[in-house]
């Protein structure tokens, strides 16, 4: 059923990109994803296509990005007016620290709740693995440099007294890892995503995978480093021979508009999705998220909320 559900989140994906049946009038916005071995690329396409079909002014198109830097630095430059982030990512691009240094995204702002991000370390069953401390010396994917995946692998490996220079790492897209721990080139891989993440449907059908338990100790210790790095499990079944629950890193995924998104825009994008939740489920079960009761919606967010989704949300009375 989910590998079914991620092959029709790509077919809509490509209708989303390239149909031109859209009315003259509407006004085009593109919304900035991750790549399409996670999640967010297709939770993008999902609205994409109920935004298209319902509202004759606004019109939506899927952006896949190599990842949080590269969306943020999409909706500064203009790009992009909607894009999906972790809160540690737009906190960053927002008050220009790390990649952003000198080059703050000011016009970065917080709009509707998102979903739960799950990290995962994973290995072929054949490897044997069954903690961090056993990737020493071993061929590591670490996701692309500079995104929030990579930032939570490296602190995890700290946490496990392992440094990046412990292990053989290479920065890959989570397609490209999947290809690599397929032909044996990497002995491990980390993937970041929701439930469930195209790239590790994929590697779960193609072989027997293993989902290494991070334990409460390296979890309690990268929690406390960055209290946005959450400790959670993974629930059990989610993926094929991935029968227990395992203990992770998660973190919140928030969507972030550009402030120049007009308040009627974003009152119109939010009362076709909220007015259409069974549509956007069909379409990807995880899309459950999208309620106007979602406490990540109403709850103080990481940078400024967009006054557009401030006032929506006073005038439908949920703060």
């Amino acid at each position: 059923m989910f590998l079914k559900k991620i092959s029709t989140a790509i077919a809509v994906a490509a209708s989303v990109a390239f149909s031109g049946g859209a009315a003259q009038s509407a006004e085009t916005l593109i919304i900035a994803t991750g790549s399409t071995g996670g999640t967010s690329y297709f939770v993008g396409s999902a609205i994409a296509q109920v935004v298209n079909k319902h509202s004759d002014t606004v019109r939506i198109e899927v952006l896949p990005t190599g990842g949080t830097t590269e969306t943020s630095g999409f909706i500064l430059r203009g790009k992009a007016q909607f894009g999906l982030l972790t809160p540690s990512a737009a906190i960053e691009a927002y008050s220009g620290k790390g990649p952003f240094e000198g080059n703050a995204v000011e016009n970065l702002r917080a709009v509707w709740g998102g979903y739960y991000n799950y990290h995962s370390f994973i290995a072929p069953s054949s490897k044997g693995y069954t903690s961090i401390a056993d990737l020493k010396g071993k061929r590591v994917g670490l996701c692309p440099t500079g995104t929030t995946c990579s930032k939570i692998a490296i602190a995890t490996l700290e946490a496990a007294g392992i440094s990046v220079d412990d292990v053989e790492g290479q920065f890959l897209s989570f397609n490209e890892q999947v290809a690599s721990l397929s032909d044996g080139k990497l002995d491990a891989a980390v993937m970041f995503s929701g439930v469930p993440g195209a790239a590790l449907l994929n590697i779960t059908s193609q072989m027997d995978i293993d989902f290494i338990n991070l334990g409460d100790d390296i979890q309690s210790k990268v929690n406390a480093q960055n209290e946005y790095f959450l400790k959670v499990d993974l629930p059990a079944g989610v993926y094929r021979g991935q029968d227990e629950a395992v203990s992770s890193l998660g973190t919140e995924v928030l969507f972030v508009g550009a402030a120049e998104v007009s308040a009627d825009v974003i009152k119109e994008i939010s009362d076709v999705l909220y007015t259409h939740p069974e549509e956007l489920k069909s379409i990807m079960p995880l899309m459950g998220f999208f309620t106007p009761d979602n406490p990540l919606s109403t709850q103080t967010p990481a940078i400024p909320r967009h006054e557009g989704f401030e006032a929506y949300l006073k005038d439908t009375g949920k703060i």
